[in-house]
């Protein structure tokens, strides 16, 4: 994400968190993700990525004869310690407007939550598809999208209280998701499912400012996210080798 003024990143903040309840499957608080940053001509990259909590290990994703294991990408293991909350609260604090308090830009989401919305064909569709038959192996998240064992229909006004309860707490800080309530329940869960994320993985977290990959191409300057994002590193790979060809004479 690029933008140039704090009234912009402050805009940016409130979508996030605004589909984190309107579109669950792109933005969450429960996921991370990377920014990079250009305010008044300088650059940055934001690094919010979910981390390993300190129980994992390199090869617990394979089972004894090196082959990966379903835990890898379904179920209590295969989730990281969020970083979306902390990467949206270091956007803010360092390049928000300050015309709109951090309370305010939850306000939508909030509000969104506990009051609901019409539900539109992308979001009914998501859950016909392969997540809504994860979705259905447990409890909690079939209840909320699969109310009497039926995917959610067109039209239908979803309303998500437990999220705006969590939604409520963050609107203190950070602190509102990494420790108290949310937190002891995230911690909770995955002691009693096997899971391996602490409270000690929840309060530690951080989101790391990172120098942002540079390269040309054609005499244009382009900034990317570096490691651990791939996008960076393969589009100056795809860009040197295109540089070797004349790709304006191929039309």
């Amino acid at each position: 994400t690029t933008h140039t003024t704090g009234r912009s990143y402050s805009t940016a903040v409130a979508t996030a968190f605004a589909m984190a309840v309107a579109y669950p499957t792109a933005g969450n608080i429960g996921g991370g993700g990377f920014a990079v940053t250009r305010m008044k001509g300088k650059v940055d990259a934001l690094d919010f990525r979910e981390t390993a909590p300190a129980a994992a290990t390199r090869d617990m994703y394979l089972s004894p004869d090196g082959k990966p294991k379903p835990e890898a990408r379904e179920g209590i293991k295969s989730v990281g310690t969020p970083g979306s909350v902390a990467g949206l609260w270091e956007l803010f604090q360092k390049y928000g407007s300050k015309k709109k308090t951090w309370a305010e830009l939850l306000a939508p989401a909030i509000k969104l939550a506990e009051e609901g919305f019409p539900i539109d064909e992308g979001f009914a569709g998501t859950f016909e598809q392969q997540a809504g038959k994860r979705l259905q192996k447990h409890p909690v998240s079939a209840a909320l999208f699969f109310p009497n064992g039926q995917p959610l229909a067109k039209g239908t006004i979803f309303k998500n209280p437990e999220l705006a309860a969590v939604l409520k707490r963050i609107v203190k800080g950070p602190a509102g998701f990494y420790e108290g309530p949310t937190a002891e329940a995230m911690a909770k869960q995955m002691k009693e499912e096997g899971g391996l994320i602490t409270l000690a993985d929840l309060k530690g977290y951080k989101a790391k400012w990172r120098k942002p990959i540079e390269l040309t191409y054609r005499g244009h300057k382009i900034v990317s996210m570096p490691p651990p994002s791939s996008g960076g590193v393969t589009m100056a790979m795809i860009a040197h080798i295109l540089a070797g060809y004349d790709l304006k004479s191929k039309g």
